[in-house]
């Protein structure tokens, strides 16, 4: 099955299968009670916006929440955004689908859920503790669980990787890989039905999550480490959340060129911040500060910065 969808940009110049791209600093609707709608940034395929129709169940546009950057509050008790007609196969294929998500969760619940039953789903969740990923079943070993992120904004990424004889299901905190394991094929994913895709809850309308989501993507397919990279390199320098560097990590621009090389840079890589212009990520992040809690530099008000120009520093 090919679908086909036009993408103007796209997070860190990677389009091919892009699906989902929500940002909040787009497409976001405000009515009474709060966000009404957020707007999926690539046009085609059956999910145009994720909705919300009943006020009290709105979460919330915070316009500044994370290095200058908004992101949607969801208040943990009934907030949700939904659309509840998604043909699977318009955000993943059987066997594979990589999800980014920018998240902040300050109590356990859904990030992200695309859901036909509790034996067919995909979902990223916070759970007492640990990190969840569903691929398929809700039960191991198509659920992946790690420990749990701290409260701080993170980039999470969760991607079943079809390269072997059963997806291998990955997740990653900051470009970090936490854990891994493959799936048992006894129960795998069928997407080619109808389910529902839901932000902020579990499609039966419980488990909701109390967190503020800046960004989230899904792409149908596994994606390369340089494609990766690049993803991840434009979310990092947007929110001021420094990648692992635990092992030596590069920043890249959205054609791929070095910006920041970890090997280089060390031992100098911790609290990495940027300001800069990516036109294909529609990225414009003219001032700057990592969000680690023992930053101390700011940068702001750049006299001229052209397309793919971008200023990194750490400590």
């Amino acid at each position: 099955l090919e679908i086909a969808y036009t993408v103007a940009d796209a997070p860190g110049g990677i389009d091919g299968e892009l699906a989902l791209w929500l940002k909040a600093d787009a497409g976001v609707t405000i009515g009474s009670g709060g966000v009404s709608q957020w707007d999926n940034q690539v046009s085609g395929g059956s999910l145009p916006s994720v909705r919300q129709s009943t006020s009290f169940e709105r979460p919330d546009l915070i316009v500044a929440a994370v290095n200058q950057n908004p992101a949607i509050a969801f208040d943990g008790f009934n907030d949700n955004l939904r659309d509840s007609t998604v043909t699977g196969t318009d955000l993943f294929n059987s066997d594979a689908g990589s999800i980014f998500t920018v998240v902040r969760v300050t109590a356990p619940g859904v990030i992200l859920q695309w859901e036909e039953n509790t034996n067919n789903r995909v979902s990223t969740e916070i759970g007492v503790g640990t990190l969840r990923f569903d691929f398929g079943d809700d039960v191991p070993p198509d659920r992946l669980t790690v420990a749990e992120p701290t409260t701080a904004y993170h980039i999470v990424h969760a991607e079943a990787d079809p390269s072997g004889p059963t997806p291998n299901l990955q997740l990653f905190v900051d470009g970090q890989l936490l854990g891994q394991n493959n799936a048992s094929g006894a129960n795998p994913l069928n997407p080619a039905v109808s389910g529902q895709f839901v932000l902020g809850e579990w499609a039966g309308g419980s488990v909701q999550a109390e967190m503020e989501l800046a960004e989230a993507m899904i792409y149908r397919t596994e994606l390369d480490a340089t494609a990766t990279q690049q993803i991840e390199s434009y979310l990092a320098v947007k929110y001021g959340i420094t990648l692992d560097q635990s092992t030596p990590t590069n920043y890249l621009n959205s054609i791929g060129t070095v910006v920041w090389n970890g090997a280089a840079s060390a031992p100098f890589n911790n609290d990495v911040a940027a300001i800069g212009r990516d036109a294909r990520s529609t990225l414009a992040q003219t001032a700057s500060r990592s969000i680690n809690s023992d930053s101390v530099v700011t940068v702001s008000a750049a006299s001229d910065l052209t397309d793919r120009e971008l200023l990194l520093w750490a400590t």
